[in-house]
């Protein structure tokens, strides 16, 4: 009997035995993905931010991020400053992240946001230093649009048809998120990091359920699931939407719609739910 009981103990400790010294594991632990989420602090006489409060609860929650490791980034909602202070934080990576998420709060439902406009243009609306911007050009020279390069169609179909009904497709934005969007958007071109910015419901009390924070990190793990996973298919580097094998940059005009649409027609592995988010996008643009 004590020989048996033995045999059972062995048996169960045998998946912990370390291997010895040089000694390959069957299977090698898949490489760690990095995410830097950067947030901001609260505006407008408000006490908090909620994109700030998403940002710290999915810290809070690594078991909703198997595999990925998540460095929170909280910016000054000032104009230019908020730019600055990311790329500080990202120069403060050990090494640098697969994709930079920007989280700022608007309404009452999670945006997926696909572009920046390159204008600073909300008079009448001061940032936490006083600066009030109208009619002034973000970085002269550059597109009027800048499409992000996150892969906003994976994010979008990771989720469930019920999740995805509590998720809108968004090409507006304004105020120091547009602004801290395009900086970014800009600054990160060539560098292999991926970026892209998502819009979390307010702190108001009218949104009701919407601004539950646990609900929206998972919500948002979700989608940061998806643009891992985009990383494994197959995809040539002709496709016309952001994947880790191209400089590809989210639709910004009707022409490139359609060729991104034809791409994914064309496509082996596509899916009806990509078809589902240009769709979304494209009502925006008619």
């Amino acid at each position: 009997m004590k020989r048996a009981a033995l045999a059972i103990l062995a048996a169960a400790l045998a998946p912990l035995a370390i291997p010895a010294s040089g000694q390959q594991t069957t299977q090698d632990a898949p490489a760690k993905r990095r995410v830097l989420i950067t947030a901001f602090e609260p505006f407008d006489g408000r006490e908090e931010n909620n994109s700030t409060r998403i940002a710290n609860m999915m810290k809070a929650h690594p078991e909703l991020f198997p595999g990925i490791e998540i460095t929170v980034c909280t910016l000054p909602v000032v104009y230019d400053e908020a730019t600055a202070s990311a790329l500080a934080c990202l120069d403060r990576m050990d090494e640098k992240p697969d994709l930079v998420l920007s989280l700022g709060e608007v309404g009452c439902k999670v945006q997926l946001e696909t572009s920046a406009g390159n204008m600073d243009d909300v008079a009448g609306a001061p940032d936490n230093a006083g600066n009030v911007r109208s009619d002034r050009v973000i970085v002269p020279g550059a597109p009027a649009r800048l499409g992000f390069s996150f892969p906003a169609q994976a994010m979008f179909c990771a989720l469930s048809a019920e999740e995805r009904k509590a998720v809108d497709v968004s090409n507006s934005m304004n105020y120091v998120c547009n602004n801290t969007a395009y900086l970014l958007g800009h600054k990160l071109r060539g560098t292999g990091i991926q970026h892209g910015f998502v819009h979390v419901p307010t702190t108001a009390s009218y949104c009701g359920d919407a601004n539950d924070p646990l609900a929206n990190a998972r919500l948002i793990a979700h989608m940061i699931g998806g643009a891992f996973a985009d990383r494994e298919t197959n995809r040539e580097a002709t496709y016309a939407l952001p994947h880790c094998t191209n400089e590809e940059r989210l639709p910004t005009s009707l022409e490139e719609l359609s060729r991104a649409a034809t791409s994914i027609a064309e496509a082996q592995d596509a899916v009806a739910c990509e078809q589902e988010f240009l769709d979304r996008l494209k009502e925006l643009m008619r």
